[in-house]
């Protein structure tokens, strides 16, 4: 117990005496995690969204107007029989026709004489995974029997884009600060060791080990990472709570999913990542100085 006070005793030491490299450590590194944690909590809304698309994004597949029972009930089979296929509903020609009406409303007197004989039959078809959106109106399309495939792909496209630049840039933003936190946190430990350095090797001298002499500068590091995640994780509840999840109720498309209901997620992400990208950028630096 004595040495584990005595290591976080000059650790903390540490970070006071070099507090503008250790406040500047913190900020970098705090914002790295920002980064994260927003690109992480974009993509779980995108997912939210897609799914619910998933459940209620319908195909319809028109049939020929002249076909026959036997040509509806095989082209119900091979609709059934396409993998992404959830579920699929038979319509006819009369229901399709009360459909139109409903959707014209008080404009349905543009259908005055015109009787459900002029509307193709079809099946009402549910997808499984829209990121195979294409695909399955491609397979749709081959069945025989099929006149027209009503589909609108555009948006579940223009999201599955939107989520994979989000996923790729996070990921490089976050690589590219971690690398910039790793150097701020590591000079900085090379300036506690340089101001120690006579102290260093006195304590060589007398028999320290290495190790003995390493743990107060890991700790160090560990400790910067620790506020880092803690601040963080602060900030970033004020950002998706106050901005992000604002701005998806503005669009009003998905509600956006609870915080508190996701951070045990990204709490233990914050904290792990930034204390160990804390210990990497001590011992980066801590070689050099240990040489006597």
């Amino acid at each position: 117990m004595e040495k584990i006070r005595y290591f976080l005793k000059e650790g903390l030491r540490s970070i006071w005496i070099n507090r503008m490299m250790s406040a500047a450590s913190i900020i970098t590194l705090g914002v790295c995690l920002i980064m994260l944690g927003t690109t992480i909590l974009t993509s779980l809304n995108i997912n939210k969204f897609i799914t619910e698309l998933e459940s209620k994004d319908q195909i319809m597949v028109y049939l020929n107007n002249n076909i026959s029972q036997d040509g509806i009930d095989q082209a119900g089979n091979a609709i059934k029989a396409i993998s992404n296929v959830s579920d699929s509903k038979f319509l006819t020609k009369d229901e399709i026709f009360a459909q139109a009406k409903q959707t014209l409303g008080s404009e349905d007197i543009l259908l005055t004489g015109i009787n459900s004989s002029a509307f193709d039959c079809a099946y009402q078809v549910k997808i499984r995974d829209l990121s195979k959106y294409s695909q399955t109106v491609t397979d749709l399309s081959k069945i025989s029997g099929v006149k027209l495939v009503q589909q609108d792909g555009g948006l579940a496209n223009v999201l599955y884009k939107i989520r994979r630049v989000v996923s790729i840039a996070g990921f490089w933003l976050f690589i590219i600060m971690a690398v910039i936190s790793l150097f701020i946190i590591s000079n900085t430990i090379k300036l506690a060791m340089y101001n120690r350095k006579r102290e260093i090797n006195i304590m060589k001298f007398v028999g320290a080990t290495d190790w003995f002499i390493r743990w107060p500068f890991i700790i160090e590091g560990i400790l910067i990472g620790f506020v880092a995640s803690a601040a963080a994780l602060l900030v970033q509840w004020y950002v998706y709570t106050r901005l992000i999840s604002g701005f998806i109720k503005v669009l009003n498309i998905t509600t956006p999913l609870d915080y508190s209901g996701i951070v045990y997620l990204i709490a233990p992400g914050f904290l792990i990542s930034g204390m160990l990208v804390g210990a990497l950028g001590s011992a980066m630096s801590l070689h050099k100085y240990l040489k006597v």
